[in-house]
């Protein structure tokens, strides 16, 4: 594992360099490249950016002899983002797992998901505690 951490490093290194920060409302900027394992999610805000993911991942392969699993990958569009710019073969989905946490094409719906079950279990253990 450890030397596919080390081989890894390069590609996030590189996606992460071509592709602009994403800023969030006025909280600042946030990653394009979230690894964990052998799982890499790479998030794009503009249809440009797809050319420039699919140059990182062909050279990648070129220099490294690994490949893209796309039958393993998958993509999400989230708002009004155009399915029809094909990524490398990969398929769109409407809901897809990252990192254990389920996300739909609907940011506010995904939230909702995510934060609901924590966040049900904190208020019942306040409850809890103040006695109510």
């Amino acid at each position: 594992m450890l030397i596919f951490a080390l081989c890894i490093n390069p590609i996030l290194i590189n996606v992460d360099q071509k592709i602009q920060e994403l800023q969030l409302g006025s909280r600042g900027f946030i990653a394009t490249v979230v690894a964990y394992a052998d799982v890499i999610n790479i998030i794009a805000t503009r249809p440009e950016d797809i050319d420039i993911i699919q140059e990182v991942l062909h050279d990648y392969e070129k220099a490294t002899g690994a490949r893209i699993n796309t039958h393993k990958s998958r993509a999400i569009t989230f708002g009004s983002w155009n399915k029809s710019t094909p990524i490398m073969d990969i398929q769109y989905h409407d809901k897809i797992k990252i990192l254990g946490f389920n996300m739909t094409k609907h940011t506010k719906e995904s939230a909702n998901k995510i934060w609901a079950v924590p966040t049900a279990k904190i208020r019942a253990q306040a409850q809890d505690v103040q006695g109510l």
